[in-house]
């Protein structure tokens, strides 16, 4: 793993580093009208969206319509997006990076669904109330557990999320296994 000045950890943990990244990518979606990188590829986007969309339509009290969705670490909103076009209308894409925020709010906008909510919170210290029906993270655990402040006690896993085999993309290390779902056990 790429170490950095701030000590045994890589950019990829860094807050500093997502704004830069999403700077660029809000600054290409503007100039060219490039959405920016679907992390993981289109394949594990699709995937993400099935899987969510599978398991709350085999729930026999829930409308997905109805399902209230948290997008973690939304970066440009794809995953969002595509779980509109699987029918749910509740969703929240929320990430710690502002100006991820503000490209998944512009790439969104472009697509013609203003409707979904986009909101800055780190999921370290959410502000965020709960109640939804399920959370879709598709990397920002991974991300997490390379920052050098990492807390493993609100995280048990973090630990095991490191032993994933790695891939490395522009001289950064990233794991090959990355999506993790929660889904709130269902009353009824």
């Amino acid at each position: 793993m790429d170490s950095d000045d701030e000590g045994d950890t890589s950019v990829l943990g860094r807050h500093d580093h997502w704004e830069s990244v999403y700077t660029r990518e809000l600054s290409n979606l503007r100039q060219h009208g490039d959405r920016g990188e679907v992390w993981f590829g289109d394949a594990v986007l699709q995937a993400t969206a099935d899987f969510a969309k599978q398991q709350l339509s085999c729930h026999p009290h829930r409308d997905i319509s109805s399902a209230r969705v948290l997008d973690v670490g939304t970066g440009n909103g794809t995953l969002a997006l595509e779980l509109r076009k699987r029918a749910f209308q509740h969703i929240t894409g929320s990430d710690y990076s502002e100006r991820s925020v503000e490209l998944a709010r512009e790439v969104a906008l472009q697509a013609g669904e203003g409707d979904i909510t986009w909101v800055g919170d780190d999921i370290l210290n959410t502000q965020l109330q709960s109640g939804w029906d399920m959370i879709l993270d598709k990397g920002t655990l991974d991300a997490i557990g390379l920052r050098s402040d990492a807390d493993c006690t609100q995280f048990e896993y973090v630990d095991y999320v490191r032993t994933y085999p790695v891939f490395q993309f522009g001289g950064q290390e990233g794991s090959r296994v990355c999506t993790v779902a929660f889904k709130k056990k269902m009353q009824g």
